[in-house]
């Protein structure tokens, strides 16, 4: 059993862990379980400040029936991942009331080994990972604050002698993480990371872009092989929208069978890591040619599907040709579909029906529309809310301010009415490149919508009204609109924005962001194909089946060299520092008149014939004497560095003495003068 200074400096250790393990759950789980987690803390804090931690019986019943009876008030699930997020956190703190003997404070810092686990749950960034490591530091420092003698581990030490063992451990988790097979995995946990997360949705009604634009969530970042294309060529498809009702575009089912062939020009190869959307959708250049990804899969339209929202971050590669050509026409069963329309907005359908009267080429009643846009139309960010159920005639003929989506579903309702196959495409548009990082990146500010429609002899055909009203949008982003400090920005003065007006803190933010697309490239993202590509570089002969082979023995290599330092550390550096002492002190005592009695001769016993033989100088080591056999024999806690201090006082005041005295000139004088007077009575040959 620990002494009580002990018992108290491990409790303050105990709880000040429990504080940074559960810290980044806080934001995450209900307020009424953080509210009874830290009223337990304080509870427990106050009693062990009167110097006892272990509490009756009938307080553990009391907390750990209210603690239920807030479990199942704060969650409606009971078999979410959150519930058992928080019954873990519930026990991890819980236990604090049973603190008794050192298998409970075991049994809390396995626990906390646990709850690190839950950190990468809800985030796997970098900043997320560093926490969880020092987390991780806190709880090994408790460890060897366990294993330590009362009064040898005070302050900051235990941290310090954690670092060490931390440090060890890198090089079996680099080896680990590189050469382990990465399978996948036999169960997973059904995460529901998209509940809280915007982004674009399946349907689209006037207003929901202009809203969407005002966050600066981070959608995903696009590494090019070779030079990026110019921002004004960087439409990301989503999704397409081809039905309309009730003043609202929403995904439809179009004959995909009908679709005619195509000829792909100027393909370009990308890479995206996505942020999580909650959407089955991937953003993509232009036409997909080939998507590589897990669970993903490129439909007939040419857009990039995945089997369930993106609840991670997530990586693909892909070809896009930037240039299509079709070959044929519409049938006639697909050309119905892209003319079909309901009945509002009736003054929006008579208008067109004037356009394709009065203009018999599609392309000219599209131009029409566009110039009729530029003259008439303002682009606004806060375009006020359209209600009734014809939205579309409001904005054409009475507002005339409006943002993306707006000109999007108006222009494409005006096609159609005027009898051009026509579509709506939900993405972004745009992106800023990150030099420093070599990639181009997305924000949800870059929600953007445009129209396609099908021209014969060319075939979809993109058409962006907002190019034409506010062509600097497209040229220069939504991030370079806002910098300009455009006046149709209004009130949307975003805090990202207001931030780039640092220039060493934007470029403080760059390189983080690179860091951080490092970090989910390289870390978050490593999976087989990744891992063998990269292990296939080193080694171009090697089998997958030889995989867990090389781990396994790499593994055990790294282990067994991390026990010989472990023991050199421990056994190895001790007994060398302790032998260069004696060496020195050997050297020290060997001056004249004394001579050495044998190897096994012990510092005690050389000390005592140095004092027989020459007392004045043996009477300068008793300090060092002292200190050497204290620190090694008798395990007093005393500093290396004091014990080597000594040694060279010792060696000084000998210098001093057997140097820097007349007599001592004045005997070598003597040995001098008799030496010569031999070397000249010599008789020469």
């Amino acid at each position: 059993m620990t002494t009580a200074l002990k018992q108290n400096q491990l409790f303050f250790w105990l709880l000040a862990g429990q504080v940074l393990m559960l810290a980044p759950h806080a934001i995450r789980e209900p307020s009424l379980l953080w509210f009874y987690c830290l009223a337990v803390m304080a509870f427990v804090l106050l009693v062990a400040q009167k110097g006892r931690v272990f509490m009756p019986g009938w307080t553990k019943l009391l907390a750990l029936s209210v603690g239920c009876i807030t479990l199942w008030i704060s969650f409606n699930e009971l078999f979410s991942v959150m519930f058992w997020v928080g019954l873990l956190s519930f026990m991890y703190v819980v236990k604090l009331l049973e603190l008794k003997t050192d298998r409970d404070h075991y049994q809390i810092l396995l626990l906390g080994f646990f709850v690190a686990l839950t950190h990468f749950l809800f985030s796997e960034t970098i900043a997320q990972t560093m926490y969880t490591v020092l987390c991780l530091w806190v709880i090994c420092a408790t460890l060897l604050l366990m294993q330590a003698k009362p009064g040898n581990l005070t302050g900051i030490q235990p941290l310090i002698k954690a670092s060490s063992t931390i440090l060890l451990a890198i090089p079996l988790l680099v080896v680990l993480f590189v050469l382990f097979p990465r399978i996948t995995p036999f169960w997973t946990i059904p995460l529901d990371r998209t509940s809280a997360l915007t982004g674009l949705s399946e349907r689209l009604v006037l207003g929901d872009i202009d809203r969407l634009v005002r966050s600066d969530e981070l959608v995903f970042r696009a590494t090019f092989k070779g030079t990026p294309p110019p921002s004004s060529a960087l439409y990301w498809r989503t999704l397409v929208l081809s039905e309309f009702s009730g003043n609202a575009w929403q995904r439809g089912r179009p004959p995909v069978f009908d679709q005619p062939e195509m000829t792909y020009q100027q393909n370009i190869d990308y890479q995206l890591l996505t942020q999580p959307l909650p959407i089955t959708f991937v953003p993509s250049l232009a036409y997909v040619r080939r998507a590589q990804g897990e669970g993903v899969g490129v439909s007939p339209m040419g857009y990039v599907r995945s089997q369930q929202p993106l609840g991670s971050v997530s990586q693909f590669s892909m070809q896009s040709a930037l240039k299509v050509e079709y070959q044929g026409r519409l049938t006639e069963r697909t050309r119905a579909y892209y003319l079909r329309l309901d009945d509002s907005n009736p003054q929006a359908r008579s208008y067109g029906q004037i356009l394709e009267k009065t203009w018999p080429n599609p392309r000219d009643r599209a131009n029409y529309v566009l110039n009729w846009f530029r003259e008439e139309f303002t682009y606004s960010l806060s375009p006020g809310v359209l209600e009734g159920t014809n939205v579309i005639d409001a904005f054409l003929f009475d507002t005339k301010s409006g943002f993306c989506e707006h000109f999007a579903a108006s222009f494409t309702l005006l096609m159609r009415s005027a009898g051009v196959p026509a579509r709506i495409v939900l993405g972004y548009q745009g992106g800023e490149f990150n030099a420093l990082g070599n990639y181009v990146e997305v924000r949800q500010f870059d929600a953007h919508a445009w129209s396609e429609i099908w021209i014969n002899g060319i075939g979809w055909q993109r058409i962006d009204p907002t190019n034409a009203i506010a062509p600097e949008r497209i040229e220069r982003g939504m991030s370079g609109l806002a910098m300009s400090g455009a006046s149709l920005i209004g009130d949307a003065t975003w805090g990202y924005f207001q931030l780039r007006s640092l220039v060493w803190l934007y470029d403080l933010q760059m390189r983080l962001e690179a860091i951080g697309h490092l970090w989910d490239r390289t870390v978050v993202n490593y999976d087989q194909a990744q891992q063998w590509a990269l292990l296939s570089g080193f080694w171009p002969e090697l089998k997958k089946t030889d995989l867990g082979h090389i781990a396994l023995v790499a593994f055990l290599l790294s282990l067994g060299l991390l026990a010989i330092g472990v023991l050199w550390d421990q056994i190895g550096t001790k007994r060398s520092l302790a032998a260069q002492w004696y060496r020195d002190f050997a050297r020290c005592a060997s001056g004249e008149g004394f001579k050495a009695q044998g190897v096994g001769e012990g510092v005690v016993t050389m000390h005592r014939r140095w004092q027989r033989q020459a007392p004045e100088e043996a009477e300068l080591a008793d300090e060092f004497v002292a200190i050497f056999m204290a620190h090694e024999y008798q395990h007093v806690k005393i500093d290396k560095k004091s014990v080597s201090r000594a040694l060279w006082r010792l060696k000084l005041q000998l210098f001093r003495l057997r140097w820097l005295q007349l007599a001592r000139w004045r005997q070598l004088a003597r040995r001098a003068m008799l030496a010569a007077a031999i070397w000249f009575r010599m008789p020469r040959q």
